[in-house]
């Protein structure tokens, strides 16, 4: 009877949500869309930006081109130039994608989107009068907010919808945007791409896998929500930590076919590159880019005022660091000279800005992980590391100053040791049960336990004590058992795989090159205190994960699999 009753129930479930009235409605809503003409969109968007030029120059007072905000009339330049391209072009919207070679190889063939189908006969011909009035209409919004960012609004829109057809989709776009967008967008994108993964598996288009190291994750995920229920404080910041935990998961199910998780890694390898040709303009002009248009995006980043890695060399440090090893990992893959000497610069780059610009403690985990990839790539290399440590007592030598500048570097930094003096005074109390992940909770007890003077602190200043602190034992615990089979089964796959130079191990070596140098990082910095360094960490995580999963042939639902042959095949 209960299997009955369950299977009954699955039946129901994914009937419910195939014949459900939304996804219905979308799916007919965008075959109407794609089968329009392009000159409708052409004429539409040319209403729109002129109308919200022409009210940009007319309506700014003492109009000056080089003291007015320029996000306004690049937009609608921009979007001028794109409307006649789509009036010219007068065929359907499906039909402009599959011949434009930019699209066609983005959307179809790297972020897996399914190609349409549809012949001319099928075409929607709507007069442009319409489109042309409405777009006029929009542009009054402009009255009241920044053209910009009403575009991004209608972009948004398209990319929800992609996201909630092709959820994959979600997560490479997801890793590709990581450094640029605020918390609150990451978020939403996280949270939208549950959804859709969630509404997939109901209706059996996806069939999740896991293991059972997984179950150390899923608890460590149910107590960072439920310390959002149990805090001293305010609970904001345990939200957005249960939310960006998800990602692990995402990848780990998500990621398990092998060509999504290429696109995945792709999708890393670009971010790390530039990213690394943008550390040469912060390492040699000393600063970083500001954007005014960045006071319209809602940011979270807690204890930051950035709504993006361009603007902060905290968080580019820890991007590059992470990307440092894909960088490598590619290097070794690939056979093309002039991609290999790309990439050799990309690397050096990234090397002297971590060098230069980024803490301590992020160069120590970076030097300690290096050493460990370059001995799990190949024995050969174990000589140089021990020549090179045999080096560095005799530095002195050649500069007196090395040793004086890292001991000066120790002392600014010893205010840390008070901190975690207090913090190791607060585990007496609440190393049991925690105190919750919330934003304030710590700062709130933090004031009884002082030690020197820091009175005010916001944070542990170390990951791993204020995930014992918040979390309690058994947080730490669930943590430690996380890392521990990541690491072990990074190792086991690494050791046991007949193709000493292939792909995936090369990558799982990797990704846990990274995720140890951001470990090693965790001592001295609180990567949760900012969320988009705990979403980098868990994406790493799962990256790594994915890298020996993939290699397997793991069975998958026959809807998937139909699916799949429509992305590739078309």
């Amino acid at each position: 009877k209960t299997t009955r009753l369950t299977g009954r129930l699955k039946k129901n479930l994914r009937r419910t949500a195939t014949n459900a009235f939304i996804p219905a409605l979308l799916t007919n809503a965008s075959d109407a869309l794609m089968r329009v003409k392009t000159r409708v969109y052409g004429f539409i968007t040319l209403s729109f930006s002129a109308t919200s030029l022409l009210l940009h120059l007319f309506l700014t007072p003492n109009f000056t081109f080089f003291k007015v905000d320029l996000y306004a009339p690049i937009t609608c330049v921009i979007l001028i130039t794109a409307s006649f391209f789509l009036i010219i072009h007068n065929g359907t919207l499906s039909n402009a994608i599959k011949e434009s070679f930019i699209l066609s190889t983005l959307f179809f063939g790297f972020l897996g989107i399914k190609r349409p189908s549809y012949s001319e006969s099928e075409s929607l011909d709507i007069s442009v009068s319409g489109p042309a009035i409405a777009g006029v209409f929009v542009a009054g919004l402009t009255l009241f907010f920044p053209t910009h960012l009403i575009a991004a609004v209608f972009f948004t829109a398209i990319f929800t919808y992609l996201v909630i057809k092709y959820p994959e989709t979600g997560l490479i776009s997801l890793i590709l945007i990581i450094p640029f967008v605020s918390i609150s967008i990451l978020v939403y994108i996280v949270s939208i791409i549950t959804v859709s993964y969630v509404s997939k598996i109901l209706t059996g288009k996806r069939t999740p896998d896991f293991e059972f190291a997984d179950i150390f994750s899923a608890l460590f995920l149910l107590f960072m929500f439920l310390s959002d229920f149990f805090t001293f404080g305010n609970g904001v910041g345990a939200v957005t930590s249960t939310v960006f935990i998800l990602a692990y998961f995402l990848c780990i199910c998500m990621l398990r076919d092998k060509t999504w998780f290429d696109r995945a890694i792709n999708s890393v390898v670009l971010t790390s590159c530039v990213f690394a040709a943008y550390s040469v303009f912060v390492t040699f002009l000393g600063k970083t880019l500001s954007f005014d248009f960045l006071e319209y995006v809602s940011n979270t980043d807690y204890g930051d005022s950035v709504a993006s890695a361009l603007t902060s060399t905290s968080i580019l440090g820890v991007t590059l660091v992470v990307g440092i090893f894909y960088l490598i990992s590619n290097f070794f893959i690939t056979k093309s000279r002039s991609n290999r000497f790309g990439l050799l610069l990309l690397l050096a780059a990234s090397i002297v800005f971590v060098f230069r610009e980024a803490s301590v403690i992020i160069q120590i985990g970076l030097i300690i992980a290096l050493l460990l990839f370059m001995i799990l790539k190949t024995n050969k290399t174990f000589i140089f590391i021990i020549l090179a440590c045999a080096v560095i007592p005799l530095l002195p030598l050649f500069n007196n100053g090395i040793y004086s500048g890292i001991k000066t570097l120790l002392i600014d930094e010893l205010y840390r040791v008070n901190i975690w003096s207090a913090v190791f005074n607060m585990l007496s109390k609440y190393g049991l049960t925690g105190i919750g992940n919330s934003t304030d909770a710590f700062s709130t007890l933090y004031s009884s336990y002082y030690v020197g003077n820091s009175v005010s602190v916001p944070h542990a200043h170390s990951m791993i004590l204020q995930i014992a602190i918040s979390l309690g034992f058994v947080g730490i615990l669930l943590f430690a058992l996380i890392v521990f089979f990541i690491f072990q089964g990074a190792f086991s796959f690494g050791r046991n795989s007949v193709d000493k130079e292939s792909k995936n191990r090369l990558n799982c070596y990797a990704g846990m090159c990274s995720a140890l140098a951001l470990l090693i990082c965790s001592f001295a910095e609180n990567l949760m205190y900012n969320p988009r360094s705990m979403l980098i960490m868990w994406l790493v995580f799962g990256l790594t994960v994915c890298a020996r999963r993939s290699a397997k042939d793991l069975p998958a639902s026959a809807e998937f699999l139909v699916e799949l042959d429509e992305n590739y095949n078309g």
